[in-house]
This record gives C-alpha cells, structure tokens and sequence, in this order.
C-alpha cells in the first residue's frame, strides 16, 4: 500500500537554522554562498551519511515524552531509494520490510519515508493505543536534517512536532536481535508470575532513600509514578525505550546533577539500575506497600464514596499488567455455570438499595440472571477495603466451585488494594486494578483483574 506524500510546513527557526548546518563561523561570517547552495551541500552531508553505515542505522523514536515510550528502528538506506526497515513496535515488526525514501530540500534538508514502513506504525491515525482512537502515537514520517556530531551520529528533528532523534550506527547483530527488546521488557517492567506484584522506583541519593510506586502500561510503553509529597519533583510520568540488555527512560531522572536514563540490570540487587556518581535510581518490584496513598480509592469508598460501575473486564488489547494470567483462567473458569455463561462481575459500593446502604458483588450470566453477594465493608491497612461476607441473594445451591474460587478471591481476609490508573482501555473511563493483600508477592496466585469505571458519584 502506498502511502501519498504530503509536504508540511517547517518551523521558521528550523528552516533559518538548517541555512547554516556544517558552517563553520567564518562561513556565516562571510554568506559566501547562497541559501541554495547551503541547502544542497547540507542535503549531500546527509546523503554521503545515510549511505555510508554498512549494517544502516539505529534510533529509539520518543514520540511524545507525555504519554508513550519509544521505539527502537533499524534502517538500512539504499542508492536507488530504497530502505530496509525493522522496530520493535510489536512482534509482527521484527520481520524486515523494504519501502522508498527520498532526500528533501524545498525548505530545509530533510529524510522523508514516502511509502509504508514500520516508522508509519508511529503516525497512523487508525493504529491508537486504548482509548485513544484517532490519535496514534504522534509519530512522523518527515525528518529535518540538523547536523552530524563528532561521534558520526546524525541528528534530526520531526517536521511535525519538533521532536529531536539521533541515529547512530547499527551493528550487523542488531538485525537478529531486536526481539530480545520484549524480554528485557518483560524482565525490568511486566515481571514474571513469580515476581511480586507491584513495581517501584527507588532513587538513592546519599544516604538519602525514596521509593515510588508505578504502573507500566505496555500498550503505551510509559510508566507513571505515584507521588505522595507534593514537594517532590521528579516526573511522574517516563516514556521507556528498549534494548536487548537494557531499559532507556525519557526524560532522564536526575540524582543531584546528573542525569540517569539508561538501567541494566543488577544481580546483586536483583533489579534494574541506572548508577552515577552522587547516585543511582532502581526499578525493581516488591510486595511492600510502601504508601497507603496510591490506593487513595480504597479510602474514598471505606468514607462512603459511591462506586456503582466498577466492574472485571478481561480486555483484548494489552492494558499494563493488570491481566495476570491467573486472574484471567479464574474468571474464564467462573463463565462456564449452570446458570448460563457470566459476562460480568460489579463491585458495588454504598448503593442505596430499599432504602438501605448496601455493598455487593453482581455476578451477571446470560439471560439476565444475577447472582449477588452482599457484604460489609471494614478498614484493612494502606487504605485496603476488607469485604466480609453478610448474604447471597440465591441458594448456595446454584453457586457453582468455579464461581465460589473466585468470589473468595474477593473477599481476601486481609482486603483488596484499589488502585485508580492514569490510562484507560478501549473506554473513556480509567483503569482500576484490583490486588489481594495475601497474594503480593507472587503473581502466580495473584487476584489482578483491570476494571474499568465511570467517574464516581458522591
């Protein structure tokens, strides 16, 4: 399929600017040769460049540092306008594909993929993470050259966005091995079934320690930061990009005055660390709950907060890690009853029902039957809401062992953590990710379903 190139307008500075690259201050100095002349011997530079790599070039695209991560591309350019394309935008990316290219020059220098390819998986309008229909991930497709730096990498910025990118060199073993981005994801962000539940950041400056909770949205590859000091001023978002043996954060976190972004990972530690000299920053995961606040929601509904819509929905699309393996077999075990097949599961908070506050769990089946369990609510600690069982509103009968497995997962002796997330799944509402206290330390056994809700009304 081609795609139809649309020339866009430059920012003004970038196009006076580009005037000038690979000047010396004398050639400024002296305006020797005309805007033209610049613009062809800079279009040449980039060229001679672009062709010169053997095994082509590499960059991690960081489309927009607000939202989502960025996307390592390898590319190997061509005399007769032809490039050899891989990323790791997902697994079907990996295999090469060959698209055109041309070498712009009516404004500034500039790379410009002019037919399909993976980069287009970045600026496809119809290609949105989640909820986020229509908006793709800000990518582009049109590169103003900027300059070549001594170390021989070319840097360029997006037409569109102004986004800064940097291609560096690739090495022949970078063909073969962009696959092993996703298991190094998987080790540092999404974890194993063994690994504990929650993720933290941990920054060590001094003898100075403060720990972070996150959540990783691997739909988006971008992690948020709970913060619980107002007066804390790292970034609570970070776009992450992958390597085969390391995790690349953008913006980088600063530990004193330096600044950290690249994180390998530590086997004395056994986490994923980023070391300078006033400091270093870890990403690891852990069971602790190191601050009640992240849970805030739990809170909110333990004062009477009114919760109707929160309800299991097993996502097609990858909505972080709240999904874990064993939340979803419960539930496709639970779906097959004598009562038809369950098609959703409410949690329902201070809901006045006859008259009464009730709190409850609506089991929904095919051909409207609902199957509801009725329970008090009581403080467990870091804001966890303890479900206590009160009545069924059928026989014990028609409860089948399936159902029953996943209902006490519900009622967790020591509560339920609710965590609202900062992204959203195929609907408008945000994500809530329920957790089982007595399971945080593995995933394996842990109760992790993502809900969604609408906004809650008081």
């Amino acid at each position: 399929m081609i795609t139809k190139y649309i020339k866009l307008s430059l920012v003004p500075m970038l196009v006076f600017s580009a005037l000038f690259i690979g000047c010396s201050d004398d050639d400024i100095n002296n305006f020797d040769k005309t805007p033209t002349e610049r613009l062809e011997e800079a279009k040449s530079e980039m060229s001679k460049a672009l062709l010169s790599a053997k095994d082509g070039w590499k960059m991690i695209y960081f489309t927009d540092n607000n939202q989502f991560g960025g996307y390592t591309h390898i590319m190997k350019f061509e005399a007769d306008g032809k490039v050899k394309m891989i990323s790791d935008f997902d697994n079907t990316s990996i295999t090469p594909s060959i698209s055109d290219f041309e070498l712009k020059s009516s404004y500034a220098p500039a790379l410009v993929f002019t037919t399909k390819n993976k980069i287009h998986l970045l600026s496809d309008s119809n290609n949105s993470p989640g909820a986020q229909q229509g908006a793709g991930y800000k990518g582009d497709f049109e590169f103003v050259f900027d300059k070549i730096d001594e170390k021989g990498d070319i840097h360029f910025r997006t037409s569109r966005n102004n986004v800064k990118i940097v291609f560096q060199k690739a090495k022949a073993e970078d063909w073969t091995s962009i696959d092993k981005n996703f298991k190094t994801e998987d080790a540092a962000l999404v974890g194993t079934e063994n690994d504990p539940f929650f993720s933290v950041m941990e920054i060590k400056e001094g003898n100075k320690v403060k720990s972070y909770m996150f959540s990783y949205n691997k739909q988006r590859r971008f992690m948020d930061l709970s913060l619980p000091d107002p007066l804390d001023t790292f970034n609570d978002g970070y776009g992450i990009g992958l390597k085969d043996n390391s995790i690349v954060l953008n913006p980088a976190v600063k530990v004193g005055n330096e600044e950290l972004s690249e994180f390998f990972y530590d086997t004395t530690s056994k986490a994923y660390v980023a070391k300078g000299s006033q400091g270093q920053v870890s990403l690891k995961f852990t069971d602790e709950v190191s601050d009640g606040s992240a849970f805030e929601l739990g809170n909110t509904i333990l004062q009477g907060e009114k919760l109707v819509t929160t309800h299991i929905k097993l996502f097609s699309g990858l909505d972080g890690k709240g999904n874990t393996p064993y939340g979803k077999k419960m539930v496709a075990d639970a779906r097959s009853t004598s009562n038809g097949t369950i098609a959703r599961v409410f949690l329902m908070f201070n809901l006045v029902e006859g008259g009464e506050i009730v709190n409850k769990i609506d089991y929904y089946f095919s051909g409207n039957v609902i199957i509801s369990h009725y329970v008090d609510i009581v403080r467990g600690e870091n804001n966890a809401v303890i479900l206590k069982h009160k009545k069924w509103s059928t026989s014990s009968l028609l409860i089948t062992e399936s159902l029953r497995k996943l209902d006490n997962h519900m009622l967790d002796p020591k509560g339920l953590l609710f965590k609202r997330e900062n992204y959203n799944v195929v609907y408008p509402f945000p994500i809530v990710t329920l957790k089982a206290v007595s399971s945080l330390s593995s995933r394996k056994t842990a109760f992790a379903l993502s809900n969604y809700d609408s906004t809650a009304q008081n």
